[in-house]
């Protein structure tokens, strides 16, 4: 006997009352746990707000220099190299310790390291 798609019942492929109020109630819980990160984060900030006027920006960057200004420094020269070599050469592949990847992991472990390196030598340096 042939099965004949016309003939086939929709009530099959109706998902069920269940399937649609769990995937309303889920719906709910994300949207009210939304709002109370963001509500906890604005009264956070209310009450904590009078502290950052007692910062000193000249004594954070003389004490922690290498930290605000070294790691995004790091970051975007890394970003950099890695992108001058990706449009220079093209995809990358890297064999490094018999681990061998290609493409855009071999991309990311080139900028980790790259990042990894220009930090260490800021820190050295500073």
């Amino acid at each position: 006997m042939t099965h004949d798609p016309r003939a086939s019942s929709d009530e099959g492929k109706k998902p069920s009352k269940w399937k649609t109020a769990a995937a309303i109630l889920v719906q709910i819980i994300y949207a009210a746990l939304s709002i109370v990160i963001v509500s906890g984060l604005i009264r956070g900030f209310r009450e904590g707000g009078g502290a950052v006027a007692s910062i000193d920006l000249v004594k954070l960057y003389d004490q922690h220099g290498p930290a605000a200004v070294g790691i995004p420094v790091a970051g975007v020269s890394a970003l950099l190299l890695v992108s001058l070599a990706r449009a220079l050469d093209g995809p990358m592949s890297l064999d490094l310790f018999g681990i061998k990847s290609e493409g855009a992991s071999a991309t990311c472990i080139v900028w980790a390291i790259l990042f990894l390196v220009i930090g260490l030598s800021f820190r050295a340096l500073w």
